[in-house]
């Protein structure tokens, strides 16, 4: 019998059970919390069930995730012609999900996608301003 158990690197792909979707967007939640600070594992969901990115959006907005996590999101067009590509992280625990247009793959296996490395892409941290605020009421001084 393989080993089935969760290694800190692997590639993960999950694809909702249509027949099921709130138990499977609690078990992607639960898998999600159960990741550790220090995993290096990316994520690969298929939202397509979810039919929009905006539903996406909505439905998965308790995902429990990280500046540095490895989340893509991708939505198979009804026709197969195309599935579109979102990175997903999140900046802060107290912020919404970032959802960020990553690219796109068609067939017969042309895939385009940013080439700007990952740190460059999130380079916004919006939440900086709110965590020098925190850091300043605990008494915290930044240089």
């Amino acid at each position: 019998m393989q080993n089935l158990s969760r290694a800190t690197q692997d590639l993960h792909i999950f694809l909702f059970d249509d027949n099921n979707l709130e138990s499977s967007v609690a078990f992607l939640e639960d898998l999600i919390m159960a990741k550790k600070r220090t995993d290096v594992e990316t994520w690969l969901v298929d939202i397509t069930s979810l039919n929009d990115i905006d539903t996406a959006s909505k439905t998965l907005s308790k995902l429990s995730l990280d500046l540095d996590d490895n989340m893509f999101w991708y939505l198979e067009m009804p026709d197969m012609s195309k599935l579109d590509l979102w990175e997903v992280y999140r900046i802060h625990p107290s912020k919404s999900l970032t959802i960020m247009s990553y690219g796109n793959w068609t067939p017969p296996g042309n895939l385009d996608i940013k080439t700007e490395e990952k740190w460059s892409r999130r380079r916004n941290l919006e939440v900086c301003s709110s965590a020098v605020l925190e850091l300043n009421v605990l008494g915290i001084l930044l240089f």
